[in-house]
């Protein structure tokens, strides 16, 4: 070999042995890999294979339960995890798990599936003489409420296989059948109709022209069936009933929320910025008032020197025959509405929907005093048929009765907020409402009647809400709502 090629061989030698140091070889002095872990478990019950089980924390994987169920998660280093698994159709006991890894791997992760049972519908449509409105009930394996829409279609959603009545209600029909037995078994049970019918003898609600739609229509008032005050808004509005058709009478002033009279000459309106107006028979003034801020919502009174009207902020004011004062309510919530059984026994009520509180004050002849209502509801109008029959109604349904003694909860039915009541006896109320409806929802119309042992649907005769009403008598009685809604009731 010549001394070219050995010196060549040895520089070939110390490249080689270079590179190896380079990377650790050769028994060098390297960093070794950390020791990681693992968490395994199974799934166990109604399914077991083809569930998704995802990792979360302090780092983050997913992976699939093989046929027996089981799962595992390698390479994971110290720390917290989660654990959840997850599969359409199913839930899973528990949720999920929090894992700790510190220094070995973790097993025993388990979990228990449930299939979620499959869920099923019951339809069908009212016809007849009433269509929406009519109270649907559900029994059986579950149970329910509904409504009936404009067109009388109904349906009940989310049951599991079971036996179930459906039964219709509305107050002056009956239905045929009167009740229908429907089985689910693994598919929505349609075609479960009703045909309504009226019950001879009893009055019905009807819509009569208002001569607007643009005005909201907010109280309504009369002395006899041929004269009969309406009143609302956008901008104000005054409408009269002279007994054949509703005409309009001047005015173009303030919002107006409240109409009451002593007679066909001694009426009273107020509304907005403290407005107060009187008719005398033959021409409506404006009448001074010792407010101008607040929002005037109710009128009543017992004399034509004893007149209360009520508003925003805790307003109350007196009429004593001449002139209006302000009269300490003791609250700064708003008062909604006013009404009395004597000058020494009178009732106003009020509060607010968000959040919400309720008002109810009474007067003794002497002051105004906070009496418990009952309800945390806010409340919007009431009526009496004596000092020992009172009822007030608000939002959400609510109706609060007075026996005398105390103020208690009687059941509505509904949710929709109730904004007026007018009676003609301690058997014979009525109470008004509905909701403007926030799309996709549709606007609801509401009559409830109480019979002197409880209360229930009355066809209204419009599908929009209504936010007063009041009466001549028991067979001559007035709604008044959205959109310059006026439904009358008859016998």
């Amino acid at each position: 070999m010549t001394r070219s090629l050995r010196i060549a061989g040895v520089f070939g030698a110390l490249l080689v042995t270079s590179a190896l140091l380079a990377c650790g070889g050769g028994g060098g002095g390297g960093t070794p890999p950390a020791t990681t872990y693992s968490i395994s478990g199974t799934v166990s019950g109604a399914i077991t294979s083809g569930v998704a089980v995802t990792l979360s924390g302090a780092s983050s994987a997913t992976t699939t339960t093989g046929g027996a169920g089981t799962y595992n998660f390698a390479g994971l280093a110290n720390g917290t995890y989660s654990v959840a698994p997850s599969l359409a159709g199913y839930t899973f006991s528990p949720a999920s798990l929090v894992v700790s890894v510190s220094g070995s791997n973790v097993t025993g992760q388990d979990f228990t599936a449930t299939a979620v049972p499959n869920t099923y519908s019951i339809s069908g449509t009212i016809s007849g003489a009433a269509v929406s409105g009519v109270t649907m009930a559900l029994t059986g394996t579950s149970s329910a409420t509904t409504t009936s829409g404009a067109t009388g279609a109904f349906s009940f959603t989310g049951l599991t296989n079971g036996n179930y009545t459906v039964t219709p209600s509305l107050a002056g029909y009956t239905f045929s059948p009167a009740s229908l037995a429907v089985v689910v078994g693994g598919s929505n049970a349609s075609g479960k109709d009703f045909t309504a019918t009226a019950v001879a003898g009893l009055g019905t609600w009807t819509s009569v022209p208002s001569g607007t739609t643009s005005k909201e229509l907010l109280d309504v008032w009369g002395s006899s069936a041929n004269d009969v005050w309406a009143v609302g808004g956008g901008p104000g509005a005054i409408l009269h009933w002279n007994g054949s058709a509703w005409s309009s009478a001047t005015y173009g002033g303030q919002y107006l929320t409240g109409v009451w009279g002593l007679s066909e000459a001694d009426v009273w309106a107020v509304g907005e910025s403290g407005t107060i107006l009187h008719w005398n028979g033959t021409t409506w003034s404006s009448v001074t008032s010792p407010v101008s801020a607040s929002f005037l919502e109710g009128i009543w009174g017992t004399a034509a020197n004893d007149v209360w009207a009520v508003g925003g902020g805790g307003t109350i004011l007196h009429w004593n025959g001449t002139s209006w004062s302000t009269v300490a309510s003791g609250t700064t919530e708003h008062i909604a509405d006013v009404w009395g059984s004597s000058a020494n026994d009178v009732w106003a009520v009020g509060g607010s929907d968000s959040p919400p509180s309720s008002v109810l004050l009474h007067w003794n002849g002497i002051a105004w005093s906070s009496v418990a209502s009952g309800t945390s509801n806010g409340l919007r109008n009431i009526w009496g048929s004596s000092a020992n029959d009172v009822w007030a109604v608000g939002d959400g349904g609510t109706i609060q009765h007075w026996n005398g003694t105390a103020w208690s909860t009687v059941p509505s039915g509904r949710t929709d907020p109730l904004d007026g009541i007018w009676g003609s006896s301690g058997s014979d109320v009525w109470a008004f409402g509905g909701s403007g409806g926030v799309p996709p929802a549709p606007a609801t119309s509401v009559i409830l009647h109480w019979n002197g042992s409880a209360w229930s649907t009355v066809q209204s005769g419009t599908t929009l809400p209504l936010y007063g009403g009041g009466g001549i008598s028991g067979n001559d009685v007035w709604a008044v709502g959205a959109n310059g809604t006026i439904v009358h009731y008859t016998p």
